[in-house]
């Protein structure tokens, strides 16, 4: 089992679990049917570190997640959403980290750019090692 990762955006940090098999696979699948050739170009992470998909590999993922936001329906954006809100726990003052789906409206209302962030990290917590394992050489 992978290990949770953590990233901090604009003083709020974030951290995601990596989605359970299942669910793992549904998003894979939706996002292929959502963004095709895009989530393709994923594979070329093949084998990247965090680090490495922090640099170059994030305009990769990043620009998969503009394209969801370009070609997704409202509901087809809360199935990849919803379940990686799910998984991740925000870290708030007082020391309360809350499941960010209990408190997603509250926390990303009038912050849809800090959503767009989180959303690209979560993508990029579960989507490196689909990219490393379809990159890999058989």
């Amino acid at each position: 089992m992978r290990e949770p990762e953590s990233t901090e955006i604009d003083g709020v940090t974030y951290v995601v679990r990596p989605l359970p098999a299942s669910k793992g696979i549904d998003l894979t699948l939706r996002l292929g049917r959502i963004l095709g050739p895009t989530l393709a170009e994923v594979t070329k992470l093949a084998g990247a570190s965090k680090e490495d998909v922090k640099g170059k590999g994030a305009s990769i993922i990043g620009r998969a997640a503009a394209e969801l936001f370009e070609r997704a329906t409202t509901d087809q954006l809360k199935a990849v959403w919803l379940p990686l809100a799910e998984v991740t726990h925000v870290e708030l003052e007082g020391g309360k980290k809350p499941k960010l789906s209990d408190v997603f409206e509250v926390h990303f209302c009038g912050r849809l750019d800090l959503f767009v962030r989180w959303l690209t990290f979560a993508l990029e917590v579960n989507l490196r090692p689909l990219a490393a394992m379809l990159g890999s050489e058989k």
